[in-house]
């Protein structure tokens, strides 16, 4: 799932309301070769099996990202921007949008230190703003500083306990933070909402169906809703549920005829299964579904974020285990 607004858009909403977010990222690139799969297909560990057989040196888009980021840090440099008094100036909204925009761009490329730096930055011009607040705590979550993002997240719902993109970060870090409690009751509320991306609520629906199982719940419950979404994630949420198996998932994804979309799905499938995994308790196999997904480099998704806080969250059991 994307983290900001592209022009590829096909599965995003969280940071929706950010229209500076990565200006104009390259046209998918034209179908290419499928990399061969690896391992009995109707093996339990699918696509774990087919991720090793893949090596990728860089993110998607890499290059693109580069050149936005210097057109963007150029900018800034130009405009030689008020930060310290930039809320009182005329123009504070279009700074914001620039510190925002930075914000976007670094964070999709890996660089949360710097996002954060930005979005701080942002937030001097636009105080009020509870999406900044929302993105910030995205940034502050993924660094593991959650202390930090879940004071951001709580300052982001008293500007508005509304924003459903607030929400959502705030799920996610509730979520990461193994409270199960009121990560179900925030991704039925999400899960219930009207999105302006079809799949988005199918997400909502793999996160709830998940913190339920984190929680315990044998058999999850999911919210009947008014409507019928036949598109990607649908496999994933099939899988998590029981109707369809994890070699079924592989074949979809390879069927995929756009390279980047196939890696993408690859490494959100590889999130969902892996926290499947988590559930049932098998914290070894798990943490190979989340190292995989890491593996992929696709950066700019929420799940490449949260895999690697559940490797780290991993790692720090097996250490305070070892003692």
């Amino acid at each position: 799932m994307r983290l900001a607004t592209t022009i590829l858009v096909h599965r995003l909403w969280i940071f929706a309301a950010f229209p500076l977010a990565v200006l104009a990222l390259s046209p998918l690139h034209a179908a290419g070769p499928k990399a061969p799969g690896a391992g009995t297909p109707n093996s339990d560990t699918a696509l774990l099996e087919y991720a090793s057989t893949l090596t990728f040196p860089t993110m998607p888009n890499d290059e693109v990202l580069r050149g936005q980021l210097a057109e963007i840090t150029h900018a800034i440099e130009r405009q030689s921007l008020p930060v310290a008094d930039c809320a009182k100036v005329l123009g504070a909204k279009k700074f914001g949008d620039m510190f925002t925009q930075l914000g976007n761009l670094r964070s999709n490329m890996g660089e949360h230190e710097a996002a954060v730096e930005a979005y701080r930055e942002a937030l001097i011009c636009e105080p009020r703003s509870g999406q900044i607040q929302g993105a910030l705590t995205a940034e502050l979550t993924t660094l593991g500083r959650f202390d930090e993002a879940r004071t951001a997240a709580a300052r982001g719902l008293a500007l508005d306990p509304t924003d459903a993109r607030v929400i959502s970060v705030t799920a996610r870090l509730d979520f990461l933070q193994q409270r199960w409690a009121d990560a179900t009751a925030r991704f039925q509320q999400l899960a219930l909402e009207e999105s302006e991306v079809n799949g988005q609520v199918l997400y909502w629906r793999c996160f709830l169906w998940l913190s339920q199982r984190r929680a315990g719940v044998v058999k999850p419950k999911l919210p009947a809703v008014d409507m019928e979404i036949d598109e990607w994630p649908l496999p994933i949420l099939q899988t998590l549920q029981g109707f369809k198996s994890e070699a079924d998932l592989r074949q979809i994804v390879e069927e995929e005829d756009n390279d980047i979309t196939r890696r993408e799905q690859l490494a959100e499938a590889l999130f969902y299964i892996g926290e499947s995994r988590l559930a049932a308790g098998d914290a070894e196999t798990a943490q190979r579904y989340f190292a995989s997904v890491v593996n992929l480099k696709v950066l700019y998704f929420i799940e490449h974020q949260m895999a690697l806080n559940e490797l780290a969250t991993l790692r720090a059991n097996i250490t305070a285990n070892s003692r």
